[in-house]
């Protein structure tokens, strides 16, 4: 008998009783359609693999001892881990196979699931919701057992259900073998035409590197000789003297991308004053910046820490360079550099056309660029921000954008401290 309880308002209620109730509120109902013939789901048994060669008494008798299961769109049957006590068939509609959020297959009319719990005590190793409106045929273990008792016919039938699984499964696995061994075969491959591919820059860069350096000091002593030459001739000579920088620019770019990506990068951190090397890159840009009548404003602290002095300078220059590359003429650019707890604030805001939104997720990747074009036919080639990113990383920094079409751009910098 069980030991009953008072509760709060006075009244008697059993102990199992409660257990009821809270179980009811917890599970949603799954339906029991108790009016299907036995003719129907026959029909339905025959149509699933585990019947194909099982007789009309055997059919009989599986149809008697089943029962017919409606799931509503979205109810979930069963999740991983659960007892496991009944092997289903599909007879309409479709479910979804999940384990851990991951689903792994859909179930249409005819499939069977659930069969091993017909032959071990194991939980269920998935959980299965219902996609559609669902009809299962469901057939409790210990029904199944006593027919399997009773027919020798059913016991080959699931024998045979069992191998072909089997058999189905050890195909599987020798196509998921085959995929690997490609996978590995070309993952080798792709390894060694990176290295190739990253030879070959070094090489193209290394040796372009010597001519532009040669031409480079030619330019500059025509240059000290400018007396000797007249006002067309020295533009001529400053067009080739920006060419030449120009292709320098791009060159160390390149270089600098391919050690980033290739992780030989290494960090030689020391005590660094951040506004000494922000004026040093600033005051290298303003040239630049007069050719296009560009202002550059700086509002930089004092600011130390310890971090890699040539990433700094890198971080700084490409950002600087990218604002007086996309500023109109006669605008201005604000560089503000200030020291918080915990951090180091950077920041360069321009005046520029500003970057649609659609394009900020992508901005900062390899060879991206936007459909604003620099103002002053700079080259640009795509490299510059994806530097800067993977240089604040490795600084154990952040980076973002703040932009507004037709308003101009803000980059923000964070770096530890």
């Amino acid at each position: 008998m069980d030991k009953c309880r008072r509760d709060g308002r006075g009244n008697y209620q059993t102990h199992h009783f409660k257990q009821l109730i809270r179980l009811l509120m917890t599970t949603p109902p799954i339906s029991g359609n108790n009016e299907i013939k036995i003719g129907q789901i026959i029909n339905w048994l025959t149509k699933a693999e585990v019947f194909l060669d099982a007789g009309e008494e055997m059919l009989q008798q599986v149809a008697e001892k089943s029962r017919v299961v409606d799931l509503p769109v979205g109810q979930t049957l069963f999740n991983k881990g659960d007892d496991a006590s009944a092997m289903y068939i599909v007879a309409r509609g479709n479910l979804s196979v999940h384990i851990d959020g991951y689903e792994l297959s859909e179930l249409i009319e005819g499939d069977i699931f659930g069969e091993y719990a017909l032959v071990d005590d194991l939980p269920r190793s998935a959980s299965v919701k219902a996609n559609t409106a669902v009809t299962l045929v469901e057939l409790p273990k210990k029904d199944f057992l006593e027919i399997l008792q009773n027919d020798t016919r059913s016991c080959f039938a699931v024998m045979k259900m069992m191998i072909r699984r089997g058999r189905r499964m050890n195909e599987l696995e020798e196509r998921l073998a085959s995929s690997f061994h490609k996978i590995q075969k070309q993952n080798g491959e792709l390894v060694q035409l990176n290295n190739e591919k990253n030879m070959l820059i070094d090489l193209v860069a290394h040796d372009l590197r010597n001519p532009l350096t040669s031409s480079r000091c030619a330019i500059e002593m025509l240059r000290q000789e400018k007396e000797d030459f007249t006002s067309d001739q020295l533009d001529y000579i400053k067009l080739i003297d920006n060419a030449l920088n120009r292709m320098k620019s791009i060159v160390n770019q390149i270089l600098d991308t391919e050690v980033i990506e290739s992780s030989r990068l290494r960090l030689t951190p020391e005590q660094v004053d951040f506004a000494t090397v922000l004026k040093e890159v600033t005051d290298g840009f303003l040239p630049f910046a007069q050719q296009k009548n560009i202002a550059i404003i700086s509002l930089a602290e004092t600011t130390l820490a310890l971090t890699d002095r040539n990433f700094l300078t890198q971080i700084f220059d490409n950002l600087i360079s990218n604002a007086i590359k996309y500023s109109p003429v006669g605008s201005a650019i604000v560089i503000s550099l200030s020291q918080n707890p915990g951090f180091i604030r950077f920041e360069v805001q321009d005046q520029g056309q500003g970057i649609e939104p659609d394009e900020l997720p992508r901005l900062f990747n390899r060879y991206q660029r936007g459909h604003i074009n620099p103002t002053g036919g700079e080259s640009s080639i795509g490299l510059g921000l994806s530097i800067v990113k993977k240089l604040i990383t490795t600084l154990n920094g952040e980076v973002f954008c703040e932009s507004k079409v037709g308003e101009g751009s803000r980059f923000i910098v964070l770096f530890p401290a």
